[in-house]
């Protein structure tokens, strides 16, 4: 028996749908069968997009020293020579035959010293990601590291090449 042709408008209508239907999707894998290493191989990072560790070690001192010297004398001397007449020839106003007279001396000194001493250890790690391989088997690396210390957050970017560790 003979079934019956689709009207027509069913037709394109069926068309329709099945060009709608999704396509069966292939599973996406972070194994790749062309980058599979064997177990006994070197397995450091050394492609493109492989995550290396970055050990960063300062060290740093500040020293200031500081010295300061300063020194004042001054020195005031007054005296009545005369006083109407000599005091040879009257009296007045004279002690032991002498005339007033007024002696001032002044020293200061002042010596002061300082110094300041710091020093600072910081050693951190960061994790950076390979962006390139030169030539040579140098590493173009880039990574952010951000570190959280009371309310404070402090973002650190590591950009730059290294070579590669044996």
């Amino acid at each position: 028996m003979k079934t019956p042709p689709l009207p027509r408008p069913k037709l394109i209508l069926f068309i329709a749908l099945l060009a709608a239907l999704p396509a069966p999707a292939r599973a996406q894998s972070l194994w790749h069968e062309d980058a599979a290493k064997s177990m006994f191989a070197d397995k450091r990072a050394s492609a493109v997009g492989d995550i290396i560790t970055v050990l960063v070690q300062e060290n740093s001192t500040s020293t200031k020293n500081n010295e300061t010297a300063t020194e004042r004398s001054s020195s005031l001397s007054a005296a009545i020579t005369s006083f109407f007449y000599s005091p040879g020839a009257s009296g007045l106003m004279t002690k032991g035959g002498q005339l007033p007279a007024l002696a001032y001396n002044s020293d200061a000194k002042h010596d002061g010293k300082g110094s300041i001493n710091n020093a600072e250890n910081i050693v951190a790690q960061i994790a950076v990601r390979i962006v390139d391989v030169l030539p040579n088997n140098n590493y173009v690396i880039e990574g952010k590291r951000e570190t959280a210390l009371a309310a404070n957050i402090r973002t650190s970017f590591s950009a730059g090449w290294c070579g590669r560790m044996m």
